[in-house]
């Protein structure tokens, strides 16, 4: 049986095989958009290849792939990052999801999923993360996956902080509240302001709301707005520091909170805080 690792010994070495220049290309220009490294350069590094694969003419790969007995499965994956490596990633996911796959390359998967993944759209890499369950040890993959959250979904996005532990639970928290304020305009802005204060936050929890746009958060445009109107929500719009709300009976164009806030009971439904 031929030597895995060695390259000459799998695959020949007839120097007439070569990629042609429109293929280089577009691997240099895939390669580009996949942070300099394609799905295949980590394969091969983790198998200790150390040549490129040439662009094989016939069946040299089938005659490979049967002659050392390669099970489905392995095929499989090979199709889903050959895909990947070509940007065409709901395709990719068709083979990266099969249940007999031991997922290989799953946080880097994620990752190039969220950053390629469009702003309206985040269908690919939360499928993906359903799916395959990707233990994320990253910061930089868990940011990128949790700004996908959050323009899909205030409380999705709150949801799965919840489960990154105690440290990374506040961190994530912060980062949802100052997407809202700063990622968002005007009629998504005031969805998501509405789905993040009508969140069902613990006491903990509640501790942190207040605490971080009371203090790192309060230059953020509406903090004081949000801080009110969550009041509002639970029944606590008494509770804040005398300082820190607007008088009551003050008109802004024609408003003050005393009218809003009746007006808002009766749109928002009454949020026990949990215990």
């Amino acid at each position: 049986m031929a030597d895995f690792y060695n390259f000459e010994d799998v695959f020949g070495s007839n120097p007439n095989i070569a990629y042609d220049e429109d293929a280089r290309g577009r691997i240099r220009h895939h390669r580009q958009s996949l942070e300099n490294e394609l799905f295949i350069d980590r394969l091969l590094k983790a198998l200790g290849v150390r040549k490129d694969l040439s662009q094989a003419k016939g069946d040299s790969h089938e005659q490979f792939s049967k002659a050392s007995y390669l099970p489905n499965k392995y095929k499989t994956f090979i199709d889903g990052i050959w895909y990947l490596d070509r940007l065409k990633f709901e395709r990719a996911l068709d083979y990266l999801t099969e249940s007999s796959l031991t997922p290989t390359f799953p946080e880097e998967i994620l990752c190039t999923l969220c950053r390629h993944s469009p702003r309206d759209d985040a269908t690919l890499p939360i499928a993906y993360y359903h799916t395959v369950s990707p233990s994320i040890t990253s910061s930089k993959v868990l940011e990128a996956y949790f700004l996908v959250l959050c323009r899909a979904s205030v409380t999705e996005a709150f949801h799965f902080s919840r489960a990154q532990g105690d440290v990374n639970h506040r961190v994530l928290f912060e980062k949802l509240i100052a997407f809202v304020h700063t990622k968002s305009t005007g009629l998504i802005k005031a969805a998501r302001g509405v789905e993040l204060i009508s969140l069902p936050l613990n006491e903990e929890e509640e501790s942190w709301f207040s605490e971080y746009l009371e203090e790192k958060g309060s230059i953020l445009p509406g903090a004081m707005d949000t801080l009110i109107m969550r009041g509002v929500a639970t029944g606590r719009s008494d509770s804040k520091p005398q300082h820190r709300r607007r008088p009551s009976g003050q008109k802004i164009e024609g408003m003050n909170w005393d009218t809003l806030r009746n007006s808002t009971r009766a749109a928002l439904p009454r949020l026990a805080p949990m215990k």
